[in-house]
């Protein structure tokens, strides 16, 4: 479709909304437009990001004084995990005692006014922690942060919602949850089974795990329903139809995992959060104790949707191996991309593992391997 009937359209969808579902609309656009495209596409796409930009109450990048934006936190590692939850919850203390970042530490709340990353290492791969300054009642309104914090909420792959056990954990948890649902985060328990990913051409394609005739037809009448002719659908798990009509709605399903602090071994609190939080995995721990909280590196890696498989240097399972981090349902190709390796002549592969029905079995460059496979690339 030409840019400038594009945009007709945009305006016509847009109209009368409220802004909630303007920005549901122009982001699923700009989901659509490729970044390589030039011309007429590149201004509809530089004009949709200013609308966003301003219904979020904030430019993306840069301020209007060309200072850099405070908010704007430049993604590291495998995967952006946000530290999220209300004031003096233990935010910051976490971010400095898993990553060691200087994140400001206090014991009165709002210490934390701008977000500030930090790394954590963690089984072959890197994750980045962004401490954030705290949830308050109406954020999308202007209060506290406003919505240049919400924004960064809706940048993460997953989010680590931080609460203090001493408080009222229902009064809190449902504070935070009301401001994730005004920019339609969806907090889930477990990895994206079914990830929608629009595209600007191409058609609709099918990824990761094989879905049945039935399952597909599915999929397909709900992107038709929704007039979207281009996309991705990548099955990680299995395929799951409620999450793809929740991401055609333009809600963000985000990968959460929950941290209790100050903890007391008589307080009935976790189980209140476990009655909130159906299936979430909770981590509960002193904070100037960071393995009372078990592996938070793990946790993060599971809820993220991460495995790992085994290249090898050589066709033969006992050669020597390198350990790779990959997103549920990656491909022999995504492997090389991992693997730092050129795809340019790459052939296939050969796979020792539960992927395939005999060991050392060739495979083509679309064969999705299975956790704790072994694998040697052939060029």
């Amino acid at each position: 479709m030409p840019a400038k009937d594009l945009w007709s359209q945009i305006q016509k969808q847009t109209r009368g909304r409220s802004e909630d579902e303007q920005l549901r609309i122009l982001r699923r656009h700009l989901g659509e437009l490729h970044d390589e495209w030039k011309g007429p596409y590149k201004d509809l796409r530089d004009k949709l990001r200013k609308l966003v930009a301003r219904l979020e109450g904030h430019e993306a990048t840069r301020s209007r004084s060309g200072q850099q934006d405070p908010f704007h936190v430049k993604s590291q590692g495998d995967a952006r995990v946000v530290v999220a939850g209300l004031p003096n919850a233990g935010k910051s203390s976490l971010v400095a005692a898993l990553t060691g970042a200087a994140t400001p530490v206090a014991d009165y709340p709002f210490t934390t006014t701008q977000p500030s990353p930090g790394m954590l290492p963690c089984e072959g791969g890197v994750l980045q922690l962004v401490d954030t300054p705290p949830i308050v009642e109406g954020l999308a309104s202007g209060q506290g942060a406003g919505r240049p914090l919400l924004h960064l909420f809706t940048s993460a792959d997953a989010l680590a919602i931080v609460v203090d056990l001493s408080t009222d954990v229902l009064d809190s948890l449902a504070t935070i949850l009301e401001e994730l649902t005004s920019v339609s985060i969806r907090p889930l328990p477990g990895p994206l089974a079914t990830v929608l990913q629009p595209r600007g051409k191409g058609g609709v394609r099918f990824l990761g795990k094989p879905l049945g005739r039935e399952e597909e037809e599915e999929a397909r009448t709900v992107l038709a329903d929704a007039h979207i002719v281009n996309a991705e659908v990548v099955v990680r798990t299995a395929f799951d139809i409620d999450q793809l009509r929740h991401q055609v709605e333009g809600e963000l399903l985000m990968p959460t995992v929950l941290v209790a602090t100050h903890c007391d071994s008589e307080t009935g609190e976790q189980e209140t959060l476990q009655e909130m939080m159906p299936g979430h995995d909770i981590l509960v721990g002193q904070l100037q104790q960071p393995e009372t909280l078990g592996n938070v590196g793990g946790a993060l890696l599971k809820v993220l949707g991460y495995t790992h498989i085994q290249l090898l240097e050589r066709p033969a399972p006992e050669a020597k191996e390198e350990t790779l981090l990959l997103h549920l349902a990656s491909d022999i190709l995504r492997v090389a991309e991992r693997g730092k390796i050129s795809t340019k002549r790459l052939k296939g592969a050969r796979v020792w593992g539960t992927s395939v029905p005999r060991p050392g079995q060739a495979v083509r460059l679309d064969h999705v391997v299975d956790a704790g496979d072994r694998v040697f690339l052939q060029s």
